[in-house]
C-alpha cells in the first residue's frame, strides 16, 4: 500500500515586512513543524508525546521537539504502518469536526502544520477508537456497557445519534431520593455548578424519572440520566452569563452507543486546543535552538521569549536584569583588552553605546530575534488544528502589527544572554553576544580565558533564614580607627581579601590616583569593578529571590553608590595603599572628622555624608585588580561577595521598606511645608540635567546619563539641603 506523507506544499513561513513601523506577518510555528513525516521500512517515523496535564490523547509530530516542552512527556520514537498512519491521518478532521459540532463535509484551507492527534488508551495509541470512528472496524461493539467505567463514558443517542454524557443509573428500585443523591454537583468540565442550577437539574430529573415510571414498560429496564454535551471548549465565564434551560434526557441503557471517545478525553479537548497553540509557538524555539546552540532547559527559553502581556506568572521579566549584568561585564572585559590605552571614561562611553537599547534594538531586528518573542495571544475559538477542514476562522497568519519600542527587543536580547548564561554559565553567555555581532571578534579570546568558569552567586535561601540584623556593624564591619596611614604592606591587605596577588605591580596600578599619573592610575581597573560588582550583586538575588526589575534595579542603586561602596574601602583600610597628591588626602582626612557610620540603607538616597569618591575607586579598582591577576571571573566574584553578602540579604529581607524613594520622601517634605516643588530636565552634552526648583528657587542639579538616574540624585541633594 502506498501512501503520499505529506499532501499539503510549503508555504510562506516567516516575513512579510510591510513597512518601516514593525509591522510583520507570520505563522503561529517554525517552518520545521510542516516537515513531512518520514517514512521508514515497516511505515512512517514519528516522535510521540503525551501531554503532562491533558491524559487521554498523544501527539505525534514529523521532528524531535527538542528542548522539550513542560506541557509535553517524551513516548520515544514509534515506526507505525502505512495503513494505520492512513487511519490516523484521516481520523484528524473526523475528531476535529466531532469536538467543535461542525459538519465533517464541510471544506476549507489546511493548515501547513503537520502533526497528529490521537486518542490513547494508557501509553499507546488507542486504535479501536480510530478505526471505530472511521467505519473500519465493523467487529467492534459499543453497545454493552461496562459498569466500571460506564461513567466515564459519552453516548450516541438515537435517532439523531446526539452526544450526551452519563449522570446516573435508574433500575426499577430507583427513589426520587436517589436522584438528589446521584446527581453531581460537577458539570461536564469539572465546574462547580451554582446550587440555584443545581436545584433546577435535580428537580428536572425526579420530574422525567417519575414520567418514565408510568411510560416504559419494564423490559426497558435499565434506563439512564443523560445530559447534553453542548460544546468542546470551555469557554471562561460560562456559568456567569444568563442560565439557559437545563436539558436532560431519560433512555433505556440498551438502546445508546458509545462514542469514541470517552468524557475525559471531551473533557480535555478544551485544554488539548490551548496545549497545541502554545506547542505551534515553541517550534520557533526548536529553530532557536538549532540555531544558536542552546543547551539548556526549555523553561528558560520559554521564559526569556515570553512578554508579561502573554504570560503575567512566566515570562522574561525576572532575567532581564540578570542577562543585562552579563553583557555588561562581558563587554567590559573585551574593550579593556581591545583598547589597552583608552581611559575609563572612553571605556564607559564605548560600552554604553554597545549595550543601550537603540543598539539591541537593531540587534533584534537584524537578527529576526522577535520571531521567537511571544507577545499576542491567540483565541482558541479562531484556531485552526492540523489537518481539519471545518469552517473555522483561520488563524494559523498573526499579524504582527504592534510597534516595537526599542525596550521590548533589547530587553528579549538581554533576557536571552541571561538564559545562555543560566545553561552554559559566562562562556555560553558570551559565545551568544558575539554570534549577535553586539561585540567585535576582537580580543574574544583574551576575554574567553576569563570566562572558563561560571559564578552562579554564593547566596541562598538559608543565608536568608539565619540572618538577623542588629547593627549596621552586621552589614559593614566598622574599623578600630579612622586613620590615614600610608602603606605598601600588601601581604596584610591579601589576608583580608583572601587571595595572594602573583603580580603586586597591579596592585600599584589598583591604589594610583590619577592626580599622581594621568595614564597608569586606578581607572581602568575601577571600570572592570564596577561590572563585577553589578555581576555579584544581580546573581546573588537571582538565586535568593525573582524582583521585578524596577525593584532590582533600586536595590542596585542603595547597594553600589559611594557612601555604601567607600565603607567597604575604609572596613579594610584600603585608603592607606592609596598614592596620591596632598590634597587628596586632606580631603579623606577631613572626611574622617565628620564620618557618621551608621547608614540607614532602607532610607534610600538620604545619607549622613558625602564621601571623597576615590574610596569608592580604589575598592572596585581592587575588585578589577583581582580579576586581571587571577585570569578567573568565577574565582574573583567568590573573592568580593563575602564583603558585601549581608548587605544584598538585609535589602532582600527588607524589600518593602523602601518603596517610598527620596523623590517621594522630597515631595512630602515640600507638601508638608506649603511649597510647590519642580524637577526640569533637558539635554546637555555630557547627559541629562535634572534640576530641582522648590517655591520657584533653584536648589541644586545633577547630572546622569539617564533622567531616572539624574532626577534620583538631584533630589537626593536637594532634600538634603533644604531638610536640615
Amino acid at each position: 500500500m502506498e501512501i503520499e506523507i505529506k499532501t499539503l506544499e510549503k508555504g510562506p513561513y516567516k516575513k512579510l515586512k510591510c513597512d518601516k513601523e514593525n509591522v510583520f506577518e507570520m505563522r503561529n510555528y517554525s517552518s520545521v513543524l510542516s516537515e513531512p513525516f518520514l517514512p521508514v521500512a515497516t511505515g512512517v517515523k514519528v516522535f510521540m508525546y503525551s501531554f503532562h496535564d491533558i491524559p487521554g490523547f498523544c501527539i505525534c509530530f514529523p521532528i524531535s521537539y527538542s528542548p522539550l516542552p513542560t506541557i509535553l512527556k517524551d513516548l520515544g520514537v514509534r515506526n507505525i504502518n502505512l495503513k494505520d498512519f492512513s487511519y490516523l491521518r484521516s481520523f484528524q478532521n473526523l475528531m476535529w469536526s466531532d469536538l467543535f459540532r461542525t459538519s465533517f463535509d464541510k471544506t476549507g484551507d489546511l493548515s501547513y502544520a503537520n502533526y497528529l492527534i490521537a486518542p490513547t488508551n494508557k501509553k499507546n495509541i488507542s486504535w479501536a477508537s480510530i478505526k471505530t470512528a472511521l467505519g473500519v472496524d465493523k467487529k467492534t461493539k459499543f453497545t454493552s456497557l461496562n459498569t466500571s467505567t460506564i461513567e466515564k463514558q459519552v453516548y450516541l443517542s438515537p435517532p439523531s445519534k446526539s452526544k450526551y454524557y452519563y449522570v446516573m443509573k435508574i433500575s426499577k428500585h430507583t427513589q426520587a431520593s436517589d436522584i438528589i443523591n446521584n446527581v453531581s454537583k460537577k458539570s461536564l468540565y469539572s465546574q462547580e455548578i451554582p446550587d440555584d442550577i443545581h436545584r433546577e437539574i435535580t428537580e428536572k430529573a425526579i420530574e422525567m424519572f417519575n414520567d418514565a415510571l408510568k411510560t416504559h414498560p419494564v423490559s426497558y429496564f435499565p434506563l439512564v440520566l443523560l445530559r447534553p454535551v453542548k460544546v468542546a471548549r470551555k469557554k471562561e465565564g460560562l456559568l456567569k452569563k444568563k442560565h439557559t434551560p437545563v436539558s436532560l434526557k431519560i433512555v433505556p441503557q440498551k438502546i445508546l452507543e458509545i462514542f469514541y471517545l470517552t468524557r475525559k478525553q471531551v473533557r480535555n479537548a478544551s485544554k488539548l486546543i490551548k496545549a497545541l497553540i502554545a506547542l505551534e509557538k515553541y517550534t520557533y524555539l526548536i529553530e532557536f535552538v538549532d540555531r544558536f546552540k542552546f543547551t539548556g532547559d526549555f523553561s528558560l527559553l520559554r521564559d526569556a521569549t515570553t512578554s508579561p502581556q502573554y504570560d503575567n506568572l512566566n515570562n522574561c521579566i525576572p532575567i532581564i536584569n540578570l542577562g543585562h549584568s552579563i553583557l555588561k561585564i562581558i563587554s567590559s572585559l573585551q574593550l579593556y583588552f581591545r583598547f589597552p590605552d583608552k581611559s575609563e571614561y572612553s571605556l564607559t562611553e564605548t560600552r554604553s553605546n554597545l549595550i543601550k537599547n537603540k543598539n539591541l534594538s537593531k540587534i533584534n531586528m537584524n537578527q529576526e530575534l522577535f520571531y521567537y518573542l511571544r507577545c499576542s495571544k491567540i483565541k482558541q475559538k479562531s484556531f485552526r488544528p492540523a489537518y481539519y477542514t471545518g469552517p473555522m476562522l483561520s488563524s494559523e497568519i498573526t499579524i504582527l502589527t504592534e510597534k516595537f519600542s526599542d525596550k521590548i527587543l533589547a530587553d528579549e536580547v538581554k533576557s536571552l544572554i541571561g538564559a545562555f548564561y543560566l545553561s552554559s554559565g559566562f562562556v555560553g553567555a558570551g559565545i551568544f553576544i558575539y554570534k549577535l555581532r553586539i561585540l567585535p571578534i576582537e580580543e574574544w579570546l583574551k576575554t574567553k580565558k576569563q570566562l572558563d568558569s561560571s559564578y552562579k552567586g554564593q547566596i541562598n535561601a538559608n543565608d536568608m533564614r539565619i540572618f538577623k540584623f542588629k547593627n549596621f556593624d552586621d552589614l559593614i564591619p566598622r574599623p578600630e580607627n579612622f586613620s590615614l596611614c600610608q602603606s605598601l604592606d600588601y601581604e596584610s591587605l591579601e589576608k583580608l581579601i583572601n587571595y595572594k596577588f602573583q603580580n603586586t605591580q597591579i596592585l600599584d596600578e589598583a591604589f594610583t590616583h590619577k592626580s599622581i599619573n594621568n595614564y597608569k592610575n586606578y581607572e581602568r581597573l575601577e571600570f572592570l569593578g564596577d561590572a563585577i560588582i553589578d555581576t555579584i550583586v544581580v546573581t546573588n538575588i537571582f538565586n535568593i529571590k525573582k524582583l521585578s526589575p524596577e525593584k532590582l534595579t533600586l536595590i542596585k542603586h542603595i547597594l553600589i553608590n559611594n557612601p555604601v561602596l567607600s565603607r567597604l574601602a575604609i572596613s579594610l583600610g584600603l585608603q592607606n595603599y592609596i598614592k596620591s597628591i596632598k590634597e587628596v588626602y586632606d580631603e579623606i582626612l577631613k572626611y574622617f572628622t565628620i564620618l557618621k557610620w551608621e547608614e540607614d540603607l532602607l532610607d534610600y538616597g538620604v545619607y549622613n555624608s558625602y564621601p571623597p569618591k576615590c574610596l569608592n575607586d580604589v575598592f572596585l579598582s581592587l575588585i578589577g585588580a583581582v580579576l586581571i591577576d587571577s585570569g578567573n571571573l568565577d574565582l574573583t566574584c567568590k573573592v568580593f561577595t563575602p564583603f558585601i553578602k549581608n548587605l544584598i540579604v538585609y535589602l532582600v529581607q527588607n524589600e518593602e521598606k523602601y518603596d517610598m524613594n527620596v523623590r517621594y520622601k522630597l515631595k512630602t517634605f515640600c507638601q508638608k511645608n506649603n511649597r510647590k516643588l519642580e524637577t526640569r530636565t533637558r539635554v546637555d552634552n555630557i547627559g541629562i540635567v535634572a534640576e530641582i526648583y522648590v517655591a520657584g528657587e533653584y536648589v541644586c542639579e545633577s547630572v546622569e546619563q539617564t533622567s531616572w538616574m539624574a532626577k534620583q540624585l538631584a533630589s537626593k541633594k536637594a532634600y538634603y539641603i533644604i531638610s536640615k
